[in-house]
């Protein structure tokens, strides 16, 4: 079941239930519009406070699956750090 299908069945203000669930309103509306996927802590959690009608197993699509895809190994803390490193980017250079 959809987590905004069973609120509204139950009627339980998504204010309220963000609360329950330890998080910020926007929060839980993100998770409700697809815009953002919840953790598997606060999906479990969510199961556990639904009594099971609204499953982890609901929170995963196609969508988030395409969306979950590796990062690089070179983030952009890496490239500061490689940036550092060349003396002609150097403080001392940079102050002259």
């Amino acid at each position: 079941m959809i987590l905004k299908e069973y609120l509204q069945q139950n009627g339980i203000r998504f204010t309220f239930f963000a609360k329950r669930v330890g998080v910020s309103q926007p929060a839980l509306s993100a998770w409700m519009n697809g815009t953002v996927t919840p953790s598997i802590f606060y999906a479990y959690k969510i199961e556990q406070i639904t009594k099971g009608e609204v499953k982890i197993k609901d929170w995963i699509t196609e969508d988030t699956e395409k969306k979950r895809q590796p990062r690089s190994k070179k983030g952009p803390k890496e490239k500061k750090c490689d940036e550092l490193s060349d003396p002609e980017k150097s403080p001392e250079k940079l102050l002259s």
